[in-house]
């Protein structure tokens, strides 16, 4: 990976934890229930991490446009982001709220 975009940059997200999302989307998040997804999203909410969701949805939608993301995630660039799911968004805030505690309110 040879770059990442300015709105990972702004959450202070490396090159390597950028890669980290991109695996955290596609290798775990499909394998994990709805209802842990919607875990997840709730515990952001509680933590403070909402605070950042303007950036973190500039960052969900860098991503979907990413094709290395794609390659990195296993999924099929050419069929865009898996919608239904929410793989992008959760997986983004699940990482975030595992490893950059100082985005939240909170720590898990």
């Amino acid at each position: 990976m040879n770059s990442i975009p300015l709105s990972a940059a702004k959450l202070g997200i490396t090159f390597e934890e950028y890669e980290e999302i991109s695996k955290n989307i596609g290798l775990r998040m499909p394998f994990i229930s709805r209802a842990s997804r919607e875990e997840i999203l709730e515990h952001a909410n509680q933590s403070g991490l909402m605070d950042y969701f303007e950036e973190i949805l500039k960052l969900r939608n860098d991503m979907c446009y990413d094709r290395e993301v794609y390659k990195i995630a296993r999924l099929k660039y050419w069929k865009g982001p898996p919608k239904e799911e929410n793989l992008f968004i959760t997986g983004i805030i699940d990482y975030l709220l595992r490893n950059k505690p100082e985005l939240s309110h909170l720590t898990i």
